[in-house]
């Protein structure tokens, strides 16, 4: 009897541990924060896929905010952000350095990796692919005003050595092919070149694919 107590308050102890070592939803609320407007709401805190999943919202602009924490760690992972009704422009007026002007203003020392302009319903947007001392990820920017209609960033290190991390490739992966996931990745070498290359499955389907470890741009997606 006296061995049985003893397992017992062993295992309400570590019960007691992991509880106190639980992410709390203040916690994660305070972590998200950092990465919103001072004038952000929260709407909704909830735990999507083992991550807290937390919805802020700006009233004044109408801008909707998701942003991810770990549990585990605590730290913010992925910021997303959408302003709807926002993507207005019927051409394409802003110049490379209003651009760069546009991503300096919102995150000051960003490098501009990729730059792409695009179309969606009518609407002129430019995407950039942005790099920062603890961010990478993408803007769209109203093509005439600059404005960032949407936003995907992902908190950590984007390269070493000038080379993408594994973790940049597979969340780059997950911008580019949304749901895809990834079965094998590795990092591989052509004619002095790199490439993060492996399979992923999408939709049922499976898929070789093969990322530019340097500029992150998705030089194949086939199916296998």
């Amino acid at each position: 009897m006296k061995k049985m107590s003893m397992i017992l308050a062993f295992l309400a102890a570590l019960m007691i541990a992991g509880g106190a070592l639980a992410l709390t939803d203040t916690e994660a609320e305070t972590a998200a924060r950092a990465y919103v407007p001072t004038t952000a709401t929260l709407v909704k805190s909830e735990m999507d896929d083992g991550m807290h999943e937390l919805t802020f919202r700006v009233e004044a602009t109408g801008e909707k905010y998701e942003i991810k924490v770990d549990p585990a760690t605590g730290a913010v992972v992925k910021i997303e952000s959408e302003i709807k009704g926002a993507s207005n422009a019927r051409s394409t007026t802003l110049t490379d350095e209003n651009v760069a002007a546009a991503v300096e203003a919102a995150y000051p020392g960003a490098e501009i990796v990729r730059k792409d302009e695009q179309i969606d319903d009518g609407n002129h947007e430019i995407e950039v692919f942005l790099v920062t001392d603890g961010l990478y990820g993408t803007l769209d920017l109203n093509a005439e005003t600059g404005a960032i209609l949407e936003r995907e960033l992902y908190v950590g290190q984007y390269s070493t050595d000038g080379m993408m991390t594994e973790e940049a490739a597979r969340a780059q992966i997950a911008t580019l092919k949304p749901g895809a996931e990834i079965v094998k990745i590795k990092l591989d070498e052509d004619d002095g070149r790199y490439f993060w290359e492996g399979d992923a499955t999408l939709n049922g389907s499976r898929y070789e694919f093969a990322i530019n470890a340097t500029t992150g741009d998705m030089v194949e997606w086939e199916r296998d």
